[in-house]
């Protein structure tokens, strides 16, 4: 029988083009290392990770001779990553108006910073911040953060994960916390009818494990607890019970993976990865009294999402979605979703798209 020849060692990376970009930061989405075997199929994902950087235009990873194996050339295209930018809403008497400055490559690190000053024309002044690390001290962790202090609250929110870094990652974890409090106001025939306080604080806690390779089976567990509190204002008498939720649900994803790489469909210029591989998701949980929530219900979510290319140059995205709480008697907050999106490519740089949605 013939022998397969072994694919070339990776001698060396090269990355070339990055003006702000630092290179590590390109380095930490390669799923290639040097003394690796060359293997085509994660080069192409290498290039999807790098794709999926908001702040890197045109990729390229390409493979040079050398004498003992293969160099890869990576080449890359810095965007502008910073933004300034005004915010008004709301009408002549009532005007909303504020100011955004946003950076998604802090430091050529590849890190989100977003500051946002904003004065409400009913609520008041409020600022916030959100901060977002992709690889904590070079780790495949994610940290991200967000603070906002308002005249009538605050939102406060930590989240620290361990993604999927590639198709082949077998798992995924995290957790995140949070504090609010905000106000809330009712209005009958443009009059205030109710005006109460709510004070939440709860998180999340997540895994998920990735089963096959042409298709992808993903079963997880989620710990989901919060505490709602109402408090009616001052002159009012109106306001809801307050909740609390413990909620363990075990989750199953089936996804056939599949990229057809577009330019002008949904972004301007850049080449898109377009995701054309259908999936079906599954979620049930347990709200029961016996472990601290306010109700006993099942709540229960099911979303199919069929992805398909009818004709030559078209893509057709559907989305259909239902969640609902399953209680003795029936159930309550049913929630119905159906989406169409079609797109039809018009030459080389122009499409047709049609949304329909219920």
């Amino acid at each position: 029988l013939p022998c397969q020849a072994a694919q070339p060692l990776i001698e060396g990376i090269s990355i070339q083009g990055p003006t702000r970009t630092r290179a590590e930061t390109i380095r930490r989405e390669l799923l290639l290392a040097v003394g690796q075997p060359l293997d085509s199929a994660l080069v192409a994902e290498s290039e999807r990770n790098l794709r999926q950087l908001p702040f890197l235009g045109q990729v390229q990873i390409r493979t040079r001779p050398s004498p003992g194996g293969v160099e890869l050339i990576v080449e890359v295209e810095d965007l502008y990553a910073r933004a300034l930018s005004p915010l008004l809403a709301g009408q002549l008497d009532e005007l909303s108006w504020g100011l955004v400055a946003l950076d998604y490559n802090l430091g050529g690190r590849g890190q989100l910073a977003q500051l946002n000053l904003y004065h409400r024309a009913v609520e008041g002044n409020q600022v916030s911040l959100y901060y977002e690390i992709p690889r904590l001290a070079g780790s495949p962790y994610t940290l991200s953060s967000e603070a906002a202090w308002a005249e009538e609250g605050h939102d406060l929110s930590l989240v620290f994960s361990r993604p999927f870094l590639s198709l082949g990652d077998p798992w995924a974890c995290g957790f995140s916390v949070y504090s609010q409090e905000q106000v809330w106001r009712f209005y009958e025939d443009q009059d205030l009818s109710a005006r109460y306080t709510e004070a939440a604080a709860g998180g999340n806690l997540w895994l998920t494990r990735s089963l096959g390779n042409r298709t992808k089976v993903r079963p997880g567990l989620r710990l989901s607890f919060s505490d709602r509190r109402y408090s009616a204002s001052q002159g009012y008498v109106y306001a809801p019970q307050d909740r609390q939720r413990l909620i363990p649900s075990l989750g199953l994803t089936v996804w056939r993976p599949g990229y057809v790489q577009e330019r002008y469909l949904n972004q301007l210029g850049r080449t898109e990865d377009l995701q054309v591989g259908s999936w079906l998701s599954l979620r049930a949980g347990l709200s029961l009294r016996a472990l601290g929530s306010d109700r006993s219900f099942v709540p229960l979510t099911v979303q199919f999402s069929p992805r398909l290319r009818p004709w030559a140059r078209s893509y057709l995205f559907a989305t259909l979605l239902a969640s609902a709480q399953v209680q003795p008697g029936g159930y309550r907050e049913l929630h119905l979703l159906a989406e169409l999106l079609e797109y039809t490519r018009l030459g080389s740089s122009h499409s047709l798209a049609l949304r329909l949605r219920a």
